[in-house]
């Protein structure tokens, strides 16, 4: 006579079947959990290489300018240029935005402080066609009798509608320049000194994400290649 099948051994079956699809269950989760994260990774990673090359192309394509700025019977006529750690300003022939590579443009990006206790890294873009475009992002000239010369006040960094986020939730942030000078060996400054119409050598943007955002610490550096006013 054959011997059939107890409930014990049913429900000891079903146990360690239950336990076996248990464990791929998990398996299966830990491996999608793996896939999205690296692509996630990736995907950041794809991004911030994109807008390195298009931040190295807007600072490669800089244009060094003179402009004035107030009434005409009192305008004063400065280099339009700021370089601080948590903002950078300049002249550039290449649109962002429109992926334009005609005319110029004023630029300015900026690290500012969201509601969360975070940074973000902000962008921004007007069309330069004269003098009185740039007027309209300066707030006010005034005398610096520390160091006698024209200290420019330029609008809030990020303050303009059409203002664009690039990344958010960042840490230890800020621009850096090269500072090259004879005799001394090269270094990298928060702040660019305008002794003189010169565009810095380079500038490096700096940048960490919090954990789980898939930005790894970027180092972003590019040079300019044109420096000085032309006469």
């Amino acid at each position: 006579m054959k011997r059939g099948v107890t409930l014990i051994e049913l429900l000891v079956a079903i146990s360690l079947l239950g336990m076996v699809s248990l464990g791929l269950l998990f398996g299966l989760r830990i491996a999608a959990s793996a896939w999205h994260k690296g692509n996630t990774r990736l995907a950041a990673g794809r991004q911030v290489i994109a807008a390195a090359d298009l931040f190295a192309e807007q600072i490669a394509n800089a244009r060094p300018r003179m402009v004035e700025w107030g009434p005409r019977e009192r305008a004063v006529r400065f280099f339009y240029f700021e370089g601080a750690h948590d903002r950078l300003r300049f002249v550039t022939a290449t649109s962002l935005a429109g992926r334009s590579r005609s005319g110029l443009w004023l630029v300015e990006y900026s690290f500012r402080p969201d509601d969360h206790g975070r940074v973000k890294l902000v962008y921004n873009e007007w069309p330069f066609r004269d003098d009185f475009d740039a007027a309209q992002t300066i707030q006010d000239i005034a005398m610096d009798p520390a160091r006698n010369r024209m200290a420019v006040r330029f609008i809030a960094p990020g303050s303009a509608p059409q203002t664009r986020e690039l990344y958010r939730d960042l840490e230890d942030c800020g621009f850096e320049y090269l500072v090259l000078r004879f005799g001394e060996e090269p270094r990298w400054e928060p702040q660019w000194e305008l002794d003189r119409p010169l565009l810095p050598p380079a500038v490096a943007v700096r940048f960490r994400a919090r954990e789980g955002r898939g930005i790894a610490p970027v180092a972003m550096v590019a040079s300019f290649n044109v420096r000085e006013e032309r006469p």
